[in-house]
């Protein structure tokens, strides 16, 4: 299903392709307060049909979708003549070399993973439409092979667009390190924690067990000191 619903704004329109309704929704609430124009297709199929009908200003397309994913959605949108020069933006959880190497084959503008911060794509589009990459499209270089993992792709993306995808998942990456150790910090601050809790909660039960033998020792005693006493008797 397609949503072609239009905010009250006259920024540039940009298609959202997302398999996801939250995650679309997300995204179109973002450019939404943002002051842009935004339609949502759900998949690579229904966004090909939108796009034979319009023509908007940049697409953001998810890459795992079914039927038609956004790498098959941006080297159909590359092959268009109308279409060719859109900004593609392709976002996707996949963030290995080879998706990297994919989405530049494809002819993406940039690649970006999620989880993303949203400031980062608003920078991006903001100077897409500023003109800051004007006619980068325009300027793509004939393929050159590049084999990774024992697989080969054709990149024809100029540097700009390959230094600008390296940038961004590079970026994304020393992100995630940085979250991943403040994780780990976490976890030890909990588990010094824990390992406290456990040791004082140790030391008091050590405490009664004590107490209880002590006073377990005491009635022995009395009980011995009245059986001699009865004996006595």
């Amino acid at each position: 299903m397609i949503s072609e619903k239009k905010f009250n704004a006259d920024g540039p329109e940009i298609l959202i392709v997302e398999d996801s309704p939250t995650q679309a929704m997300e995204l179109e609430l973002t450019l939404k307060q943002h002051g842009y124009r935004a339609s949502i297709s759900g998949n690579g199929r229904e966004a090909l049909t939108w796009l034979s009908r319009n023509t908007p200003a940049m697409v953001i397309s998810d890459i795992v979708m079914p039927e038609i994913d956004g790498y098959e959605l941006c080297r159909t949108i590359r092959k268009d003549e109308r279409l060719n020069t859109i900004p593609v933006i392709l976002l996707s959880f996949l963030s290995d070399a080879s998706d990297v190497l994919k989405g530049l084959e494809s002819g993406a503008s940039n690649f970006i993973v999620k989880p993303y911060h949203a400031d980062y794509l608003l920078s991006y589009i903001r100077d897409e439409f500023a003109g800051k990459h004007a006619g980068r499209e325009d300027r793509r270089q004939s393929p050159v092979a590049i084999e990774y993992g024992g697989q080969e792709y054709l990149i024809s993306s100029n540097i700009r667009q390959i230094l600008d995808i390296l940038l961004a998942t590079y970026g994304t990456a020393v992100r995630k390190n940085k979250e991943l150790l403040e994780a780990e910090n976490e976890l030890r601050l909990l588990n010094e924690h824990l390992e406290e809790k456990v040791r004082v909660r140790t030391a008091a039960l050590t405490a009664v067990i004590a107490e209880r033998r002590r006073v377990e020792e005491e009635l022995r005693k009395k009980s011995e000191e009245l059986k001699t006493m009865s004996g006595q008797h």
